[in-house]
């Protein structure tokens, strides 16, 4: 049945606002033509109010299917969606679906991720269900973040392919190239994978920006075409996305994409106790760390966007950042292989395994507010419960298993 239906006419020209909340469970709409019985009670009600309206997702947001992350506008009818019942992860089959135009609200959490739905729309939080239009800043919204085995492989050399040229890669114009010091491992990786797909290139040297300009000749146009087929052909740094076949490749994959991103554009530097040097990435582009986000937590890998004026060249620009929380360490560790930066991965994942006191991060650690039910758990932390924020993850899971 419907839940919630606001029709778009002016102000001036809603006749009626019916409400059946009590009788059948929270129906809400705007109805135009009434016809009343002698008594004055409604004998039919004509109204706009497809079944089951409501909880609308804006169509360029992104929805967890059985097959990865798809825009809302592309999910179809009898596609299985992730959604949560008594506190689980369960697939729930979609039975409609339709377009309408309504109000509507942008959620941003803390770690970056903005989300924008329909005011009514059922959010789940520490409170339990509450819409959409009631999250305030002291609520917490759950988020799924865990290894996802969905999916299947594409081919792996396209998949190398067009990973690298998301990050180091010019795909604007016929001139397509990749930059990288010749050195590199993954600038040899990519000449390897151009052989495979029978790309001709040529090498140059670039004195100025100390790297090597690999230039794929036209090859009757085949690499141009590659790069359509995963909408990147035409596209610059600033406006490039996650291809749509990238959160629907299997766990494997997306897995060695984490790894060519960190190869790339990616930055693993030395653990510091000071913090601040997080592994992650820096790119001018909001849309693309945003892709990557997603992408990132269906292979159990948390991360935090945040937004940082750069400046390169004595030029100041917009960029973004995509932080990864050391907990997280150990899954790119034991999944991911990022070429020549793969020593300073072992390097600072052994420094971090070797520490007496665990790495903590707030961010990625259980609030007070999601446990305060948990009679046995404030048993078990006892006198920290009075003097804790936040507690770890470790103990929160361990508490569960238990």
């Amino acid at each position: 049945f419907a839940y919630y239906m606001e029709r778009q006419d002016d102000d001036s020209q809603i006749v009626w606002k019916y409400n059946l909340k009590d009788t059948m469970g929270g129906i809400f709409y705007y109805s135009n033509i009434m016809i009343l019985n002698n008594e004055c009670e409604i004998q039919n009600l004509i109204k706009q109010c497809p079944t089951g309206y409501g909880k609308c997702f804006q169509e360029n947001e992104m929805v967890l299917t059985s097959t990865g992350y798809k825009y809302a506008k592309d999910v179809k009818v009898n596609n299985l969606v992730y959604s949560m019942k008594d506190n689980e992860v369960v697939l729930k089959r979609v039975v409609d679906k339709w377009y309408s135009k309504k109000k509507q609200i942008k959620i941003k959490t803390r770690n970056g991720i903005e989300i924008i739905v329909s005011p009514e729309h059922i959010m789940f939080t520490q409170r339990g269900y509450i819409e959409a239009k009631e999250i305030t800043k002291d609520d917490y919204l759950y988020y799924l973040c865990s290894p996802l085995n969905y999916g299947k492989d594409i081919d792996e050399n396209e998949m190398k392919f067009i990973s690298m040229m998301i990050f180091d890669g010019s795909c604007s114009g016929e001139n397509i190239q990749f930059s990288k010091p010749f050195y590199t491992e993954i600038y040899k990786e990519f000449m390897k994978v151009c052989d495979e797909l029978h790309f001709g290139y040529n090498n140059h040297t670039c004195k100025d920006r100390d790297c090597n300009i690999l230039s794929i000749r036209k090859n009757e146009g085949r690499p141009k075409e590659l790069l359509e087929k995963y909408g990147l052909y035409g596209y610059y740094s600033t406006n490039k996305r996650l291809p749509q076949e990238f959160f629907t490749m299997s766990l494997k994959q997306r897995y060695e994409f984490i790894g060519i991103m960190l190869a790339t554009d990616g930055y693993i530097p030395k653990y510091s106790k000071n913090g601040g040097n997080n592994v992650g990435i820096t790119l001018s582009n909001k849309e693309l760390c945003k892709d990557i986000q997603l992408l990132m937590s269906t292979c159990g890998i948390y991360s935090n966007l945040s937004y940082k004026r750069s400046k390169i060249n004595e030029k100041m620009f917009d960029s973004w950042v995509l932080t990864i929380p050391d907990e997280f360490i150990e899954v790119i560790y034991k999944n991911c292989y990022c070429y020549q930066k793969q020593d300073s991965l072992i390097e600072r994942y052994e420094y971090i395994n070797n520490l007496s006191i665990k790495v903590y991060s707030n961010s990625v650690n259980y609030p007070k507010e999601v446990l305060k039910d948990c009679k046995e758990f404030k048993k078990i932390v006892n006198k920290q419960w009075s003097r804790n924020k936040t507690f770890k993850r470790e103990i929160v899971h361990k508490y569960i298993n238990d």
